[in-house]
C-alpha cells in the first residue's frame, strides 16, 4: 500500500490494541504491523482490509459529496445574501420614506395642532360672545314679557275701563232719570218742609205747654218726696227678711248671653230676685239673680263672681248660704 493517503486515514480511523504502540515507521505503516512482516494475513483480515477500504471509499464520496453541497449551499447563501442586501436596501429605502413621510405627517400634526389651539380660542371668544349674545337675549326676553304683560294688564285694564264705561253710560241715565225724580222730589219736599215748619211750630208750642207741665210736676214731686221724708223719718221701714233657703243643680250655662238655668221653679218657692249661691263641692263660685221664674226651673244672671274668672256648670250646687 506505500503511503497511500487511504491506507493512512484508515489506520488513524483504526483502533489500536492497548498493548501496542501507535507510532508509525518511516514507509508510513505501524510497528505492530512491521514487526509481523514475516507473517501472511488470514482470510479474515483481508475482509476486513477490503471493508475498510470501500468505508474509505464511501467516506470520500460522502465528503465530496458534502463538499460541493456546501459549495452549493455558499453560493446560494451568497445570492440570498446578496437579495437579502437588496430587500434590507429596500426595506432602508422605505424606512427613510416612512420617516419622512412621519417628519411630514408631524409637521402637519403641529400645523394642525397650532390651528387646534387658535381654533380654540376662536371658539372661547365666540363662546364668550355667544354667552354675551344669549345673556342679552335672555334679558331682552325678560323685558319682551315685562311688556307683553304689561301689555296684557293694559289691555285687561281697557277691556275693565271699557266696562266701566258702560256702566257709567247706565248710571248717568239712570242718574238723569233719578235727578229728575229728585227735582220733582225737592219740588215735594219743600212743599213737606213748609208743611213741616208749620207742624214744627204747632209741636214747640206743645213742648212750651209740656215743659211747664213737666215743671208742675217737677214740684209735685218735690212737695211728695220732703212728706215722703218726713213720713219715713217718723215710721221707719222694717228690716230685710230673710232669704228662703231653696236648693237645686245647676242644668246649664250660656257664656254667651250669661244666663245661668237651675232646676228649681214656683213649686219650689222660688220668686223673681231670688238670688241662689252656686257652689261646686265647698269653693264657692258665684251668685245668680233669679230673672224668670217656671214651675220647675228658673233663670238669672250672675251677679257676685269670684276671684279667678270661674263660671258655673252643669251639676254645680245651687242653694242659699
Amino acid at each position: 500500500m506505500g503511503n497511500n493517503p487511504l491506507w493512512v486515514m484508515w489506520l488513524q480511523v483504526q483502533p489500536m490494541p492497548l498493548h501496542h504502540r501507535t507510532s508509525l515507521t518511516d514507509s508510513g505503516r505501524p510497528e505492530w504491523f512491521c514487526s509481523k512482516k514475516g507473517k501472511r494475513m488470514n482470510q479474515v483480515a483481508r475482509v476486513f482490509v477490503v471493508i475498510n477500504l470501500l468505508l474509505g471509499a464511501a467516506f470520500l464520496a460522502a465528503a465530496a459529496t458534502f463538499l460541493k453541497q456546501s459549495d452549493d449551499w455558499k453560493a446560494k447563501y451568497n445570492e440570498a445574501e446578496v437579495a437579502h442586501a437588496g430587500v434590507v436596501d429596500g426595506k432602508d429605502a422605505e424606512i427613510r420614506a416612512q420617516r419622512a413621510d412621519i417628519q411630514r405627517r408631524s409637521d402637519d400634526l403641529s400645523k394642525k395642532v397650532d390651528e387646534k389651539k387658535t381654533l380654540e380660542s376662536d371658539k372661547r371668544t365666540l363662546q364668550d360672545q355667544l354667552n354675551k349674545a344669549v345673556e342679552i337675549a335672555a334679558e331682552r326676553l325678560k323685558v319682551s314679557d315685562s311688556l307683553q304683560t304689561t301689555h296684557n294688564a293694559a289691555t285687561t285694564r281697557l277691556d275693565e275701563i271699557s266696562g266701566h264705561l258702560g256702566t257709567l253710560d247706565g248710571l248717568v241715565d239712570k242718574y238723569k232719570e233719578q235727578a229728575a225724580n229728585a227735582i220733582a222730589a225737592e219740588h215735594g219736599a219743600i212743599k213737606d218742609k213748609v208743611a213741616a215748619v208749620a207742624e214744627r211750630e204747632s209741636v214747640r208750642e206743645t213742648v212750651r205747654q209740656r215743659d211747664n207741665t213737666i215743671k208742675d210736676l217737677q214740684g209735685q214731686l218735690a212737695e211728695r218726696t220732703a212728706v215722703l221724708t218726713t213720713y219715713t223719718n217718723v215710721y221707719p221701714p222694717p228690716g230685710a227678711t230673710e232669704r228662703k233657703k231653696i236648693n237645686g243643680q245647676v242644668l246649664q250655662y250660656r257664656a254667651t248671653s250669661n244666663v245661668v238655668q237651675i232646676n228649681a221653679g214656683k213649686e219650689q218657692g222660688v220668686v223673681v230676685g231670688h238670688e241662689f249661691d252656686i257652689l261646686r263641692g265647698s269653693q264657692f263660685i258665684c251668685t245668680v239673680k233669679v230673672d224668670s221664674v217656671e214651675d220647675k226651673t228658673c233663670v238669672g244672671h250672675m251677679t257676685k263672681v269670684r276671684a279667678g274668672s270661674r263660671t258655673p256648670r252643669g251639676g254645680d250646687q245651687a242653694t242659699t248660704l
